[in-house]
């Protein structure tokens, strides 16, 4: 468990740092070692958080949609909602005063 933890704050302080590359690369070997661990589910959502801060919108976009589908009761829930504001902002519908 305390290597699995070790990974996910290297994902965290990845993001911390603005580095979505690195953040993406400790996700990619997290899901590695522990396919099915405990933090799976902040995994994915780090995910979601990485894909989209590094402009890969389409693949953020995906990403979160399989994260809602998988935990739709999720604490990560509005984080990830709001991790492609871009994404977010398209799909609300718009008014013309």
């Amino acid at each position: 468990m305390l290597e699995e933890l070790m990974l996910i704050q290297q994902i965290k302080d990845a993001l911390d740092a603005d580095r979505p590359a690195a953040a993406l690369a400790a996700i990619d070997a997290h899901a590695r070692k522990f396919a099915r661990g405990s933090l799976a589910e902040e995994r994915e959502a780090l995910r979601v958080v990485a894909l989209c801060n590094s402009g890969e919108v389409a693949r953020g976009e995906r990403a979160q949609r399989a994260f809602m589908n998988a935990y739709p009761r999720s604490a990560y829930r509005e984080r990830v909602r709001a991790a492609c504001p871009v994404a977010a902002a398209a799909t609300e519908p718009t008014t013309i005063d």
